[in-house]
């Protein structure tokens, strides 16, 4: 079972906090499946649900006990990884997106396959708040889309006052 958008709210604070004292990195993944309207309208909604069950099981399986795994919406999902750098929240965004596209998940007599894109922002590079990082992570992952899905991207570093998200692909 996944968090919620209200638990990674309360839960993100938190933890930016906790980096902010602590000055350890965090890591913000926001993780999209691709094409995921088509399985709903080729398969139906049981398969689309199936993919994202598979997708839950496999960020459940991946993530370290002090992370935290929300499904905030739809085929959105987000990660928050305590204690991570930028590099290692790359590393592990590229292990999962490759995990998931190597799955096959049955369903109605087909083996399912998808894809995710994602995007990364971390504390304090690329924002100081839950705002700020959220934006960018989100801004990051419509780049991985917009250049073509099936892909990483790492949001690129803010200046020392938060800069808006829409300043960083502009």
């Amino acid at each position: 079972c996944l968090f919620n958008r209200r638990h990674l709210d309360e839960a993100l604070a938190a933890a930016l906090s906790a980096a902010q004292r602590s000055g350890q990195p965090l890591a913000l993944l926001m993780i999209d499946i691709d094409h995921f309207k088509q399985i709903n309208d080729t398969h139906g909604h049981p398969a689309g649900d199936a993919m994202l069950q598979a997708l839950a099981t496999l960020l459940q399986d991946q993530v370290r006990p002090d992370d935290l795994a929300c499904r905030v919406g739809g085929e959105e999902f987000v990660l928050v990884l305590r204690n991570t750098s930028a590099e290692a929240a790359e590393a592990i965004a590229q292990r999962l997106r490759l995990g998931f596209e190597g799955l096959a998940v049955a369903h109605g007599g087909a083996m399912l396959q998808a894809t995710l894109s994602c995007g990364i922002a971390c504390f304090a590079q690329h924002g100081r708040d839950a705002r700020a990082l959220t934006a960018a992570a989100d801004a990051a992952l419509y780049a991985a889309k917009v250049a073509g899905r099936n892909r990483v991207v790492v949001a690129p570093p803010v200046g020392p006052q938060d800069a808006p998200a829409t300043a960083y692909f502009a």
